[in-house]
């Protein structure tokens, strides 16, 4: 339902895309990385290709007609970036922000804007761990290939790892 929708998105888009981009930032939330990136991937490109007509922004908010809310959601995104990190300067929040909007990107090359941002931060890198759980998407991928290149040899895989290929 169109309507419902769109009551929703009025009511709880600003709130969901604020604790997603908190979460995000969080050290302590790596592992939900695919996730949170996944979710904002969707959210931003709903606003991009309009597909929320009900207004998200404030009703004192100057609307510019066609892009209300992407134009509304890049200043919102900006200054909540620039505002909880306030040593990121101004060229590298819009960056940041244009990235986010850019439908063009697919899944993989959004995830790593995101990444890239989130190191560019050093929120991720000051507690010493070295960002492995950005990446355990591509590890896993780099791993199970490894694994079938060994496979295709008889005799060189382990009984373990032939019991983890009948497993994929």
């Amino acid at each position: 339902n169109q309507g419902f929708a769109q009551g929703f998105y009025s009511t709880y888009f600003l709130s969901l895309l604020q604790d997603v981009l908190y979460v995000l930032t969080d050290r302590l939330h790596k592992s939900g990385f695919k996730m949170h990136c996944t979710i904002l991937k969707h959210m931003f490109t709903i606003v991009e290709t309009n597909q929320i007509q009900a207004p998200l922004y404030p009703n004192n908010y100057q609307a510019q007609p066609g892009n209300a809310n992407s134009a509304f959601l890049r200043e919102y995104v900006a200054n909540m970036i620039g505002n909880a990190f306030p040593n990121v300067g101004k060229s590298v929040v819009a960056e940041f922000v244009n990235g986010l909007f850019d439908t063009s990107k697919d899944l993989v090359a959004f995830k790593t804007h995101l990444r890239d941002f989130l190191i560019r931060l050093k929120e991720f890198s000051a507690d010493g761990d070295d960002n492995k759980k950005l990446y355990t998407e591509e590890t896993e991928a780099e791993m199970k290939n490894k694994l079938m290149q060994r496979a295709q040899v008889p005799g060189l895989l382990t009984q373990a790892e032939q019991d983890e290929m009948a497993d994929l």
